[in-house]
């Protein structure tokens, strides 16, 4: 299933001359059946591996790498419809 993840961190574009927001978007890929077994899964460790999804030129998302985010870090998850 797919999910938009709110994080409190800083964007990957933040520097020093830019700091930009602390919230950042991601679209994640995990194999949870629906919302509420995703957050359970969060809720079981301090890390969950989720693979990170990259919109192309045309809009559509490609998979990336797989990734380990910080469940402390979340600020909100929305299902991609």
């Amino acid at each position: 299933m797919r999910f938009m993840v709110m994080m409190h961190m800083p964007q990957r574009s933040a520097s020093a001359s830019n700091p930009g927001t602390f919230v950042h978007q991601i679209f994640v890929e995990h194999p949870s059946k629906d919302l509420r077994s995703f957050i359970h899964t969060i809720l079981q460790d301090e890390y969950i591996i989720v693979k990170e999804l990259y919109k192309d030129p045309d809009a559509k998302f490609k998979t990336g790498e797989e990734i380990a985010l910080n469940y402390k870090y979340i600020a909100k998850v929305k299902v991609m419809g």
